[in-house]
């Protein structure tokens, strides 16, 4: 009977070392552990001892991963402890923020049990990446566990476009509209890779019909528009992979008749030799255009082009050709261009002189000074 008394006796003692020199096993976990970059989560911090541990938890820390000793994620102080556990304090030291859980007794998480501490309100990096936290728990005895928990954020799935465009144009003239891929979490989505396909309210609208984005384009593109029809018009993007779609606002488009019409004759020589010459062209927005000696018989409209061949008015003299251009908005200005114009030879001139006398001599001789002479052009050009 002694001798069982005695090995009982023996058996607690070694329990209880064993009990006083055993620590404890602790399994430490983060939720979310991936995050939208920017987005801003509640997180649980769930803390489970193990029921092969010896001892209790009764203190938690927490540290939160850091850039060049500046913490990347932005942690308000909002928390939510388990019954039995004080306000958490936040600490700074050497660069690191750590978040400290106590217990106010030693009974803290028993060997078999979970409790579940809540950060409120954790803002994430504004940039992809993985973030390491620390966490270290510590018994009854002083003694420590301590591990990593490995965070990533990176951009959601496409969620929606953004349509940047003006709030009014003219017809026929260009213009860049952006393009602005987003995530779910508001990010620009600078990895989306899709092809859009466009539309327009504008039945006669230039642009182009579908775009693929590339990952240099990191999540904008801009594109080229033109709006023919007046009035208020827009377009729509949709990403046929996701069905994403978005109409941009509206654009009013302001009815442009053709304009900047220019027209040199012979490339801007004073004087001509015989009747064909050439003219030099230049207009915006025209699609028609009609040229006339005197400005009252005009010829017939036709495609607008940068040079023509042109026959003057016969006889010498001052010459001029007037130009007009049409879209079908309507027609524009008339402008024009002046040469001078010199068949007779120089022998019959001269000849000419001698027969009509001193009178007619001295006008000749002006008239001949004009001829050898380059003369100050007049040209009129409309302005835009």
């Amino acid at each position: 009977m002694k001798k069982i008394i005695f090995l009982t006796s023996i058996l607690s003692l070694m329990l209880l070392v064993n009990l006083a020199m055993g620590s404890h096993e602790a399994n430490v976990s983060l939720s979310p552990t991936i995050w939208g970059i920017g987005r801003e989560e509640s997180v649980k911090l769930t803390v489970e001892n193990s029921e092969a541990s010896n001892h209790s938890i009764i203190k938690i820390e927490l540290f939160v991963p850091t850039e060049e000793d500046v913490s990347v994620y932005e942690i308000a102080p909002e928390f939510e402890v388990p019954l039995g556990w004080e306000k958490p304090r936040v600490s700074y030291k050497e660069g690191l923020m750590s978040i400290i859980f106590s217990s106010e007794s030693e009974v803290g998480i028993m060997p078999g049990s979970t409790e579940i501490f809540t950060l409120a309100s954790v803002k994430a990096p504004s940039k992809v990446g993985e973030w390491v936290w620390k966490w270290v728990t510590t018994d009854p005895n002083n003694e420590t566990q301590e591990d990593d928990i490995t965070t990533k954020t990176k951009l959601g799935a496409l969620s929606y476009f953004v349509i940047e465009v003006p709030n009014e144009t003219k017809a026929n003239k260009e213009f860049n509209a952006s393009i602005i891929g987003y995530d779910e979490y508001k990010n620009i989505k600078t990895d989306y890779t899709g092809t859009i396909n466009i539309e327009s309210t504008d039945p006669k609208a230039i642009f182009p019909e579908s775009i693929n984005f590339s990952l240099d384009d990191k999540g904008e593109k801009k594109i080229i528009i033109i709006y023919k029809t007046p009035g208020n018009q827009t377009f729509t993007v949709k990403d046929e992979e996701t069905g994403v779609e978005k109409t941009s606002d509206q654009t009013f488009v302001i009815p442009a008749v053709p304009s900047k019409l220019s027209i040199l004759i012979n490339e801007d020589e004073s004087s001509a030799d015989k009747v064909s010459v050439t003219l030099s062209l230049q207009a915006e927005d025209a699609e028609e255009c009609r040229y006339s000696n005197e400005g009252i018989t005009w010829s017939e409209w036709e495609a607008y082009n940068t040079a023509k061949d042109w026959n003057l008015a016969y006889g010498d003299g001052t010459k001029i050709v007037y130009y007009q251009c049409k879209n079908e908005i309507g027609e524009s200005k008339v402008v024009s261009d002046t040469i001078l114009l010199v068949t007779m030879p120089e022998s019959e001139v001269l000849s000419w002189i001698v027969y009509t006398g001193p009178v007619a001599l001295a006008i000749s001789l002006i008239s001949l000074g004009l001829v050898l002479s380059r003369t100050q052009k007049r040209r009129k050009e409309e302005k835009s």
